[in-house]
């Protein structure tokens, strides 16, 4: 990716080229557009990001609760909706989705076992020291979440789905006696970043787990139960991911949901 990234270095490269007109704004070259166009696509970049982002957040959270635990998870998703119904807040203010902590961590715990992305390269113009160690001007650096978001220094069983990680051990929305709730909430600055980190981080992340959070709130109230149905899945019965540009289940897959009684 990065080699094809660089191929278009050249300046008599047509602008038409896929990834040209990307590359020159990355590169700040001479005559790549206006203001006009630039928050145009910074705004078309937006809603992609969070609809894509909203995308698969939302099937991988069914998809990995039905895995870890579907029940478990669903009472939980429950008992935080009718706590905050007793608060009087209507549902149409967003205020009424903001205190949802283990509905969140299921969210959460989705964009940290299946995070949409790898991240994205970022370059220095000259030679800097990181760490001790020393980074030449134009080399590319990646920002990986993968990498922290299975490191058992950072997060107890790693591989273990669990909301509570993200849920305050003071906080009521769980009777469980989860060794390690509240733990991801304890990690310092830069070991959570599902959407990128720093000034280059996406925007669009709060909203996709606003939207996650009232989704995954929906499908409890409707559905008793929801599995696979066998398409798009792997000889071993794991989805079958469609990995680029981003990580979402392919278009084949399908899952079988159960009417909740009225």
């Amino acid at each position: 990716m990065i080699r094809r990234f660089r191929s278009l270095d050249d300046p008599k490269i047509s602008s038409d080229t896929p990834g040209k007109w990307y590359h020159d704004q990355i590169f700040d070259r001479p005559n790549f557009g206006d203001n006009e166009e630039r928050i145009s696509t910074g705004m078309i970049l937006f809603i992609w990001g969070a609809y894509i982002e909203c995308a698969s957040l939302c099937v991988n959270s069914l998809a990995l609760s039905y895995m870890y635990g579907l029940q478990d998870k669903i009472d939980g998703i429950l008992k935080e909706y009718f706590t905050r119904q007793a608060t009087g807040i209507p549902t149409s203010d967003p205020k009424f989705w903001d205190e949802m902590p283990y509905t969140n961590g299921i969210c959460r715990e989705t964009l940290r076992i299946t995070p949409p992305g790898a991240g994205v390269p970022r370059f220095a113009y000259e030679d800097f020291e990181l760490a001790g160690y020393r980074i030449p001007g134009e080399y590319p650096v990646m920002l990986d979440p993968r990498i922290g978001n299975m490191d058992p220094t950072l997060y107890t069983e790693p591989n273990s789905f669990e909301p509570l990680r993200w849920v305050p051990s003071t906080n009521g929305a769980s009777d469980s006696s989860c060794p390690f709730q509240g733990t991801a909430l304890n990690l310092g600055s830069g070991s959570w970043f599902p959407g990128g980190f720093g000034a280059h981080q996406c925007p669009g992340l709060p909203l996709a787990e606003l939207v996650g959070r009232m989704f995954l709130t929906k499908m409890a109230l409707k559905f008793d139960t929801w599995s696979f149905n066998g398409d798009g899945l792997t000889k071993d019965g794991e989805i079958d991911y469609v990995k680029i540009p981003v990580r979402i289940p392919p278009n084949e897959f399908g899952m079988l949901f159960t009417v909740r009684d009225q």
